[in-house]
Order: structure tokens, then C-alpha cells, then sequence
């Protein structure tokens, strides 16, 4: 049988490139030892990134006199920036969340003595507010889109219904209301513990939860207004659920 799995023909799935990296010098020679880089295929969007210290290798080299061979035992010891795991440290999620926003010229505002961060998105249906909730102990990182609009207690079990509709079948995120005041919002979310949260993982769940809030958001206004839950699915989705 033949395997028709395609893989990449860099890193064959591993997600890593290996390059030489010189660590030091040896009687005037260079000593070079494997690092790696991440590849540039989707694999190498989940396996962080090479520690900044010695560049993936995971030893520092040791110049000693005596050492009769380059690259033994005797002439490297563990970068202990990484642990000798040749991986840069895991970086607080909070950071690697700003660093994402100011990358694409979001403008944030850090909510005082919470790791939450406040933005704006104008869609094509209506503008309105984002938060990202950071978990760093849970390594857990929570994105939600606001509607502008709440909703009034006579429409709640028909924004309920409406919610229950749209969410059926929804892949990534789902919406949700709290029953008490009428507010509406958009959730996407991640687990990150013992892995990365690399940039194509913030991209995911910020972009994929303001699509789906502005596609949605007419049908939202419509049940607000008073029509009917298939009505707003019919008119988001082009035929009720």
C-alpha cells in the first residue's frame, strides 16, 4: 500500500530544521554543534522557538586546556537559560499577548490589577468591544467579542433560542448570554500548558472569533428587535436549523 501522507521535505514533520551553530573555540578552531531553527511549514508554527543563549544546541561550550577532544562532555555543560532543553523559555501569556496586539497595531488598554486586556473592533455590521483574559496559571488564554446591543428581559428566551441555534455545529467558539443582564458575547479560547502560544495560535483565535461575531451580528439585532430566533438564524445562515 502506498503511504499518500504528504510531508515536508525540510524538517519531514518535525517541525525543526537542524543548522550548525559555533558554541566556541577549541585551539583556535571553531566547535560547532547541531541547533536547529523552526521550519517554515505548519509544523513548525507548534514547536516555539530556539533558546536565545545557545540557539537550540542545549550546551554551552567550555574551553579547557586539557580537553584532548572538541565537543566532549568535558568541554560543554547545560545552558541553563533553557535547562538544556535548547528551547526558549515559555514566555507569560500576557506578554505574548501584547506583543501580538502592538504587532498588528491594536490599540490596548491593560485592565488595572487584572491580566485583561481591553480593545475595539469596527466590523462590517456594527462596532464593538473585545477583552482577552489571561490565565496564567492555568496556561489558559480566553478571548471574547461584546455586542453592543443587550438584551431586554422579554427577549431573553428568544435570544436564548437563538443561541442554542447558532452554536449548533459551530467549530470554533460559541456565543453565550448571562440571563441576568442581557449581555451577549463571542468566546474563543486555548489551552496552552507544556506548549507554546505562537503567533498563528493568537491570529486563530482572535480573527476567527471577529468573523464570526460580525456574521452573527444581524441576526443578534433582529431577535433584540423583536423577530423570531429562525428569523435571525434564516437571516445570518440563509435557512433556519
Amino acid at each position: 500500500m502506498t503511504d499518500d501522507t504528504q510531508s515536508c521535505p525540510r524538517c519531514h514533520d518535525e517541525g525543526r530544521v537542524v543548522r550548525k551553530v559555533v558554541v566556541g573555540m577549541q585551539g583556535g578552531d571553531p566547535v560547532t554543534l547541531d541547533g536547529w531553527l523552526p521550519c517554515g511549514c505548519p509544523f513548525g508554527d507548534e514547536v516555539g522557538e530556539p533558546c536565545s543563549m545557545c540557539l537550540g544546541v542545549g550546551n554551552i561550550h567550555v574551553e579547557l586546556n586539557h580537553s584532548p577532544t572538541p565537543g566532549t562532555a568535558a568541554t560543554l555543560h547545560p545552558c541553563e537559560h533553557c535547562g538544556a532543553t535548547g528551547e526558549e523559555p515559555l514566555a507569560p501569556l500576557l506578554e505574548t499577548a501584547i506583543r501580538f496586539f502592538e504587532e498588528d497595531d491594536w490599540d490596548v488598554t491593560m485592565q488595572p490589577d487584572n491580566p485583561i486586556l481591553w480593545l475595539g473592533f469596527q466590523g462590517t455590521n456594527d462596532e464593538w468591544k473585545c477583552c482577552l483574559q489571561v490565565r496564567e496559571e492555568e496556561q489558559q488564554l480566553l478571548f471574547y467579542s461584546i455586542c453592543p446591543r443587550r438584551v431586554e428581559s422579554p427577549e431573553r428566551p428568544s435570544m436564548a433560542e437563538f443561541i442554542t441555534r447558532a452554536n449548533y455545529g459551530m467549530v470554533i467558539g460559541n456565543f453565550e448570554m448571562d440571563y441576568n443582564d442581557g449581555e451577549v458575547r463571542f468566546k474563543t479560547s486555548i489551552d496552552v500548558e507544556d506548549a507554546h502560544l505562537t503567533r498563528p495560535l493568537m491570529h486563530h483565535i482572535v480573527y476567527a472569533n471577529l468573523l464570526m461575531t460580525d456574521k452573527y451580528l444581524p441576526g443578534i439585532t433582529a431577535v433584540i428587535e423583536g423577530q423570531s430566533p429562525s428569523f435571525g438564524i434564516e437571516l445570518v445562515e440563509g435557512q433556519p436549523n
